[in-house]
């Protein structure tokens, strides 16, 4: 992926409490399921918001679809983009994390814009044990930011 500009943390918004530990201390790696394929290009993604500034997180809290909640938001998990650094750095070799930025634009008048968007991106054919290990970093290095 071609690097840009990127803000010193991204957030995750938690939509389960199944996905938080009993005291809302603890995220679990569950937050990051990277299910969804991107532009079929052999990477699948986890949607992010990149912390451009201090509405971010609000912006992520309340952000809204077709005109209703997009996500019943209960916490944001905050990563620090170190973090994603690291584990870029550590795996280089298999080439099996990166992130980038990527907007949203209106498609159509219930839509709302989203210029802080952006993914968390894996190979797909990572070996799943790594997967794990990724998934695990993201969220033991995450802060979570409750409702």
């Amino acid at each position: 992926m071609m690097q840009k500009e990127y803000p010193e943390e991204c957030i995750r918004g938690v939509s389960d409490s199944n996905n938080l530990s009993e005291n809302n201390t603890a995220i679990f790696a569950s937050v990051f399921e990277f299910g969804q394929n991107h532009c079929n290009d052999g990477w699948i993604e986890e949607s992010i918001n990149w912390k451009d500034d201090k509405r971010a997180v609000n912006f992520t809290l309340k952000q809204k679809k077709r005109g209703e909640n997009q996500f019943q938001y209960i916490a944001v998990a905050i990563i620090p983009r170190d973090v994603l650094d690291d584990i870029k750095k550590k795996y280089i070799f298999s080439n099996s994390f990166d992130y980038e930025r990527s907007p949203i634009k209106k498609v159509n008048p219930l839509e709302k814009v989203n210029p802080y968007h952006g993914n968390l991106l894996m190979k797909k054919e990572t070996e799943r044990r790594l997967k794990t290990i990724i998934k695990s970093t993201l969220a033991y290095n995450s802060k979570i930011i409750m409702r």
